[in-house]
């Protein structure tokens, strides 16, 4: 079964596990309750790794998840969330700009600094 996408309200949200993966990043995953468009709860295991917002209503892909332990459930992702590289890639690109602001401004406060002492 494949990746979909799906308009569901969400009803509850809740943090039910947190923990470290095998490269020792943490993850948290919540429980999730949510309806369908025409008001119907969603009668399965939903969860997500960040926490939606309750009474909201979203576009999310649904993803299906088999665990030996836990059985089949569905990781719901936001739609405007899932492109987490490009995000920080316009981090990466603001960061360096402000670098370089900083490095200029400093500059410029050293040699302020250096006509006020009168040491052209």
């Amino acid at each position: 079964m494949a990746s979909r996408d799906m308009t569901l309200k969400i009803v509850a949200c809740q943090q039910i596990y947190s923990g470290l993966n095998p490269k020792g990043h943490r993850y948290t995953i919540f429980d999730i309750q949510a309806a369908k468009a025409d008001g119907t709860l969603v009668d399965e295991k939903l969860r997500a790794f960040e926490a939606l917002p309750v009474g909201e209503t979203m576009v999310v892909t649904v993803t299906p998840f088999e665990s030996e332990r836990h059985g089949r459930s569905f990781t719901l992702h936001r739609k405007v969330s899932n492109n987490t590289t490009g995000q920080v890639n316009d981090v990466k690109v603001e960061l360096a700009e402000l670098r370089e602001r900083v490095e200029k401004l400093e500059s410029l406060v050293a040699s302020l600094t250096s006509l006020k002492a009168g040491e052209w």
